[in-house]
């Protein structure tokens, strides 16, 4: 584990930074090279001897397999990223007197299985 006297950046004991505390208080390097922006840059750009950006393309071959080759994962790859993900709900139907007791047997497992030194005084 990295020391303070290593990394210069104030850590507690455990090594975790304090509060307020950074491990990287310049920030990102001046001139750092995004590899995202650079994928974003050559998707804009147009191939020799096509009239289609890279990204047109791409988005040609997609559709082609989603709909010619009939690939249903494509497909709802496409629909996902245009619609977003459908939201999942999830139904809670909670008794109340069966969660109290089932938090009142956990609370008194834990109460009888705690360790001498954290025990209740």
């Amino acid at each position: 584990m990295n020391n303070p006297e290593n990394t210069g950046a104030i850590r507690d004991e455990k090594g975790k930074f304090l509060k307020g505390q950074s491990g990287n208080p310049k920030g990102k390097p001046k001139g750092a090279i995004s590899i995202v922006a650079k994928l974003k840059e050559k998707l804009e750009e147009v191939p020799p001897d096509q009239q289609k950006t890279y990204l047109e393309l791409i988005v040609d071959i997609l559709i082609e397999k989603a709909i010619d080759r009939k690939d249903k994962d494509v497909l709802r790859d496409i629909i996902d990223r245009i619609d977003g993900k459908p939201k999942q709900t999830t139904d809670l139907n909670v008794n109340k007197e069966e969660t109290e007791e089932a938090l009142k047997a956990l609370k008194e497992y834990l109460d009888a299985h705690k360790p001498e030194a954290i025990q209740d005084k």
